[in-house]
């Protein structure tokens, strides 16, 4: 009887021994899944069998490993993990999480594009769809950041009412208010600065508008005049071409100049200390009209007149005011300017436009103009490109094309209507009859003539930006 009793008292005692042992290697494998070792303790789990939860924890382990992975970065293998895991837990809902990580990390690497897909593909998974509004956010103000503005304000306006996206393009135009403009329009004439630092002119051989003119080279500025070209050089001296039967092109002596107009028949060129410089024409003195003015920031020459922009937003005048195209002085709150033949246009902050001067044709009905980001304006008529870069014109210079053309009223050549579908515009310029548009894909649309004939029209491309560096 002792030795049954014995061998039974030995029994219990292994037995008992036998589950201390498994206790003891269930808290090692707990250990190591504390610790990270997600391998190896789903290992030490997977052989402790049936006992307590331990097939449960072998798939806590894979758990815990593809949470590890996701914050680690690596969304794609996490993913897998969490889809392997089935229904355990939220890990279908992690595979989501993952994706949404991954596209985070585009949008903090600037992919923009790519953040935006992956966003969009995620529904309405949390803020995805925000999300997706936020990468063109970024983008825009990272364009702005980058030296380009046009684009920035653009990109930036077409989000809407999203955040403070609209005030921040505004923002952006604003600093294009008086940047130097790469597309200019003259007397039948355009010419332009292209991305690769060249410049390009077309030529007019009808009423003699572009013919001898050329366009000078290493310019950061151009400006057409009726019949002869500007351009300011980075040294802060300016250069011309064409007709200098008025001293228009006596400029030798100019330096430290900041921005340039052609206007007809003289030339205008703003210092860096806010003063003004001429050269040709002075009818009505319109060019020594000029020569005591100071805190100007922007000058525009037209047919008889000049303006200049004093950085208290007031405008100052000087030459003929037949038509009252000077009559400016109560002007207040504006941000840019523009000389027509024998009228005056002027932007304001808050996006509306005032005119003064001969209205004969419509070139001044811009009151009820809203939005307005930059203005130019020729002989009869203006143009102003909002903030959305759709552009608004007014006056009549498709008959007044025809009559000085002799061309018969009923030829429908040339087409004006298009002005009204364009978009994407970042610049406009008005010229002798015609229109131009500098596209943000670089590319030149116009209405008008601005070529030898008919069948030959500047079809440029990649012309650079207004305020790219």
């Amino acid at each position: 009887m002792k030795k049954v009793l014995a061998l039974i008292l030995a029994l219990v005692l292994c037995l008992s021994m036998a589950g201390c042992g498994e206790g003891k290697r269930y808290e090692e494998a707990a250990a190591l899944l504390e610790s990270g070792s997600y391998d190896e303790a789903a290992a030490a789990f997977e052989a402790l069998g049936d006992y307590k939860d331990a097939a449960d924890m072998v798939t806590e382990c894979a758990y815990q490993k593809a949470a590890a992975t996701l914050e680690s970065g690596a969304y794609d293998e996490a993913a897998a993990a969490f889809e392997a895991l089935g229904d355990y837990k939220d890990a279908a809902d992690m595979v989501t999480e993952c994706a949404y990580q991954k596209a985070a990390a585009m949008l903090e690497d600037d992919a923009y594009d790519e953040a935006a897909a992956a966003f969009e593909a995620l529904g309405d998974y949390k803020d995805a769809a925000d999300m997706v509004t936020e990468c063109a956010y970024q983008e825009a103000a990272d364009l702005g950041a980058a030296g380009r503005p046009a684009l920035s304000a653009l990109a930036f306006i077409a989000l809407g009412d999203y955040k403070d996206a609209h005030e921040q393009g505004l923002a952006q135009w604003a600093t294009l208010y008086n940047a130097h403009h790469t597309i200019t329009a003259g007397n039948w004439t355009a010419a332009a600065i292209f991305e690769n630092g060249s410049t390009k002119i077309t030529k007019q051989n009808i009423q003699g508008g572009g013919d001898g003119i050329g366009i000078p080279e290493d310019v950061t500025a151009i400006s057409l005049g009726s019949v002869h070209s500007l351009g300011l050089h980075p040294d802060g001296t300016v250069t011309g071409s064409g007709s200098n039967t008025l001293g228009e092109l006596d400029l030798d002596s100019w330096t430290d100049i900041v921005a340039i107009d052609a206007g007809w028949g003289y030339s205008l060129g703003l210092r860096s200390d806010g003063t003004v410089l001429a050269a040709g024409d002075d009818s009505y003195g319109l060019s020594s009209g000029t020569a005591d003015w100071t805190d100007i920031v922007a000058v525009d020459g037209g047919y008889y007149h000049t303006v200049g922009l004093k950085a208290d937003g007031t405008v100052v005048a000087a030459g003929s005011n037949e038509k009252g195209q000077c009559n400016v002085g109560d002007w207040t709150d504006i941000v840019a300017i523009s000389a027509g033949f024998d009228h005056t246009v002027g932007l304001k902050a808050d996006g509306t436009v005032v005119a003064a001067g001969n209205n004969a044709y419509g070139q001044c009905d811009v009151g009820e103009w809203t939005d307005i980001v930059a203005v130019s304006s020729y002989q009869y008529h203006t143009v102003g490109l909002k903030a959305d870069g759709t552009v608004v014109t007014t006056g009549d210079f498709a008959t007044l094309y025809k009559a000085v053309t002799k061309l018969d009223p009923s030829d429908s050549d040339p087409d004006f209507s298009g002005i009204s579908d364009w978009t994407d515009i970042v610049s406009v310029a008005a010229g002798d009859k015609f229109t131009l548009g500098l596209k943000a894909d670089g590319s030149l649309v116009y209405v008008g003539r601005v070529a030898i004939s008919r069948s030959e029209s500047p079809d440029w491309t990649q012309i650079k930006l207004p305020g790219e560096v």
